[in-house]
């Protein structure tokens, strides 16, 4: 399974009242799925009951369904229980009963992906409500799966707590499907992501002490729109929302274009119960937010990725040059050149991008970075001047570190991305420009740096 990335309390539209939630992008090559003899293939998604009683009490919502190219959704869906919708539009499970099921044909193309929006509450009894997804043959079985039969698997969470239990499945490459024809090869990819706007912030830090998020000086928060046109074009001096577990400390002129949310909003001098902030606003000088305050009703909570598969080599960059997709090691960037990456998925140890260096992306795509940090003493590293530019929206570059060292972008860096590092400290350094969100450990903000929060929707 590759890491889990960006997990984040999101809303629901039909939303559970009070439920923590959490999204999922699904993803998987299905090239091995055009011509088969076995299709017709059809999605199959599950939500069971834990406690058979079919309380309600979780729901999954399955949107923005891509089958490729030369792919596309077919057919008429098929629906048990608490279940609806079209693979079309969107599909919605509630544990209503104690199997909701759908299932709907689809045409493979190369690639399919979904994102999977689910809440966690816990059942009682000792049971958690279960998501599985499969793929079904023109027979209505299951392509064989590394889980097993009957149900065979790819993706199967279980819902015992905030952090859910994700397991993945390859396919049986030794086990032809029940409609004929050969083996096939298929492997999942499951990672975690930014929720859609209006439920994000542009930075929120999971630390629970005084200085969780700490603006200095000049600093400061804003949005633009990235579906609209550039930042210049769309800048709003609003949206530029913060959060934090602990407390949020503002000096000299920073200013919080949004509003502030902690725990415990009350504004003073910031004290510690153990390693609980006890204020959660400290204001110094002329400091201010435009939102306001606002009181966290349920304290996020922000999984640690799993590790980065990292590879063995090192890439030291001294020229121009382009990387592929995979698994590496240190990557460096260095002389003012430019390190051009492809979209998909990188599993490295650490990344290092030189002063005025860049790292790019062609052609435009998605580019998701998983940083192990095993052997760096700082995994995430943009020297001064570098810039980290995906031509595209911020959400279409994300940079994930689990591990506990710290995050690193110098003074007058310039970086378009998203970053989930919920155990990292991160200072952005005088001058540095982040466009796109952030969850950190904790952040410092030195003067002049600003974070503009992309509100556009989710690429």
């Amino acid at each position: 399974m590759k890491g889990i990335l960006f997990p984040f309390v999101a809303l629901f539209a039909f939303a559970i009242n009070g439920a923590a939630q959490i999204t999922y992008v699904v993803s998987m090559d299905t090239a091995a799925l055009i011509g088969h003899p076995a299709a017709p293939f059809s999605l199959s998604f599950q939500l069971a009951d834990g406690s058979e009683t079919g309380d309600g009490n979780n729901a999954a919502v399955l949107s923005n369904f891509s089958f490729g190219a030369g792919g596309y959704s077919t057919g008429t869906p098929q629906v048990l229980g608490g279940a609806s919708g079209t693979l079309e539009s969107t599909v919605v499970l509630t544990d209503s009963g104690p199997a909701n099921w759908f299932a709907q044909t689809f045409t493979a193309g190369e690639t399919l992906s979904f994102t999977l929006t689910l809440t966690t509450n816990v059942d009682m009894g000792g049971v958690p409500d279960g998501f599985v997804f499969s793929i079904l043959d023109s027979t209505g079985t299951p392509i064989p799966t590394l889980q097993g039969p009957p149900l065979d698997v790819f993706l199967a969470i279980y819902l015992g707590s905030a952090n859910p239990s994700v397991q993945t499945f390859e396919s049986n490459s030794t086990q032809a499907p029940a409609g004929g024809g050969s083996p096939i090869n298929l492997t999942p990819q499951v990672n975690v992501q930014f929720p859609p706007p209006p439920s994000s912030y542009a930075v929120y830090a999971t630390g629970t002490g005084c200085g969780a998020l700490s603006f200095l000086g000049n600093t400061y928060t804003d949005s633009f729109n990235s579906s609209l046109g550039s930042y210049s074009q769309t800048k709003e001096p609003a949206d530029g929302n913060v959060g934090a577990s602990g407390n949020v400390f503002l000096g000299g002129s920073a200013l919080i274009n949004g509003a502030i949310s902690t725990p415990n909003p009350t504004i003073g001098k910031c004290s510690q119960n153990g390693p609980v902030a006890t204020t959660g606003i400290t204001l110094w000088g002329n400091a201010e937010a435009t939102g306001g305050y606002a009181q966290l009703a349920i304290t996020p909570s922000f999984p640690s990725p799993v590790a980065a598969a990292a590879g063995a080599q090192d890439y030291n960059f001294t020229s121009d040059a382009a990387l592929p997709p995979g698994n590496y090691h240190a990557i460096t960037v260095r002389g003012r050149h430019t390190l051009t990456l492809s979209p998909g998925t990188y599993d490295i140890d650490s990344i290092d991008v030189g002063a005025q260096s860049v790292l790019t992306v062609s052609p435009p795509g998605k580019v998701i970075v998983n940083v192990a940090g095993t052997n760096a003493f700082v995994p995430v590293n943009f020297e001064p001047g570098s810039v980290i530019d995906a031509s595209e929206p911020p959400a279409n570059f994300q940079l994930i570190y689990g591990g506990g060292k710290p995050t690193l972008v110098w003074w007058g860096a310039t970086c378009n991305a998203e970053l989930y590092a919920p155990n990292s400290p991160v200072v952005l350094g005088a001058g540095s420009q982040w466009y796109g969100a952030m969850v950190v450990q904790i952040l410092l903000a030195w003067d002049g740096s600003a974070i503009h929060f992309d509100a556009s929707p989710l690429p």
